[in-house]
């Protein structure tokens, strides 16, 4: 299926007369052949189908929409008032849906903003903040000893390993 092309196949006739189409003998045959095969099958007693009963369309639309008109049919104009005052439920809906969301948002900010200034208190209590004048480098004799060591000997920083390891354990011993 699909694997060939379907060509079609396009003739033209030259037409003196536009109102009147010539076709063969043969052509004509195929498509009685046709035409007859197909109202056989159509009146064949398998094929009997019933005719289509048409229901009446249920639109769910209010008598309040119709305004107390006492008619057996809608107008467009009914039926877009409806529709367009369902749409306008439905947006009134949702907004009040939007600010009650907003509201609940609002107060959840309020809540974590209130509960961050009290942690922020709290720990401000625990560890009061230091000022930078008043804080003191730790182990500036420790790194002034191993700066000195790798001065003196650029090329063999190995003879500073025990300044540096004392200068580490300071260090270590600080942040504890």
């Amino acid at each position: 299926m699909g694997s060939s092309q379907s060509t079609t196949h396009s003739v033209t006739i030259d037409n003196d007369d536009l109102s009147t189409i010539q076709v063969s003998k043969a052509v004509a045959d195929r498509l009685t052949k046709g035409v007859q095969s197909n109202e056989s099958s159509n009146s064949s007693p398998k094929a009997e189908k019933k005719p289509e009963q048409t229901k009446p369309v249920n639109y769910n639309i209010p008598s309040s929409a119709l305004a107390g008109a006492n008619v057996q049919y809608i107008s467009s104009l009914d039926l877009q008032r409806h529709v367009h005052g369902a749409i306008d439920e439905n947006n009134k809906y949702w907004e009040n849906q939007v600010k009650s969301i907003n509201a609940a948002n609002d107060k959840v900010t309020a809540l974590m903003n209130k509960e961050y200034e009290r942690t922020l208190k709290e720990i401000e209590v625990i560890l009061p903040h230091v000022n930078k004048e008043k804080r003191e480098t730790p182990c500036v004799d420790m790194k002034e000893k191993v700066l000195k060591c790798y001065q003196s000997n650029p090329k063999q920083s190995l003879k500073c390993l025990q300044e540096v390891n004392q200068f580490t354990t300071c260090i270590l011993d600080t942040k504890a």
